[in-house]
């Protein structure tokens, strides 16, 4: 049942990546199908799926994509990696940022872009899908969808 229930989350997540991405998005440097970059905060998707969700704090759009992000995390953290990554901030504003709005999603902070300029160039927030440490699927979200429509997205498949 669990092995299913984990089949349909990353089939829905694969739809979503499917329906919402426009071709390659605006600014990005990975595409579906490369493997992750080499970088230490991505050691926990080697196996299995994951989300990475790339944000900037300033951005409205991308406060909003977290708050969908952290309620999924809280529904699949159990068979769904997730990691978002703070473009422009370091650990302690985004603790703080957490701290304040309840957040439970995993973090990493990203000051110096170091990590985001390895996904991309531009345009926030960026959502990519991966399996086994390969990117299948990426997609912004704009306009920001409902946490109704993204789980309804999930299950469709």
């Amino acid at each position: 049942m669990r092995t299913l229930l984990l089949r349909l989350i990353c089939a829905g997540l694969l739809a979503l990546s499917l329906f919402s991405c426009r071709g390659v998005l605006d600014g990005a440097v990975l595409s579906a199908g490369q493997y992750l970059p080499g970088n230490a905060v991505f050691s926990d998707f080697k196996k299995g799926y994951g989300l990475i969700c790339l944000f900037d704090l300033e951005c409205s759009d991308c406060r909003s994509e977290l708050e969908i992000v952290d309620s999924l995390y809280l529904l699949h953290r159990d068979s769904v990696v997730f990691l978002a990554v703070g473009r422009d901030h370091d650990s302690s504003q985004i603790a703080s940022y957490w701290e304040e709005h309840d957040l439970s999603v995993p973090f990493a902070d990203d000051p110096d872009r170091e990590i985001y300029n390895k996904f991309a160039t531009s345009v926030v927030p960026r959502n990519y899908l991966t399996s086994n440490n390969k990117i299948v699927g990426l997609w912004a979200d704009i306009p920001i969808m409902s946490a109704e429509s993204f789980e309804e997205a999930l299950h469709k498949n």
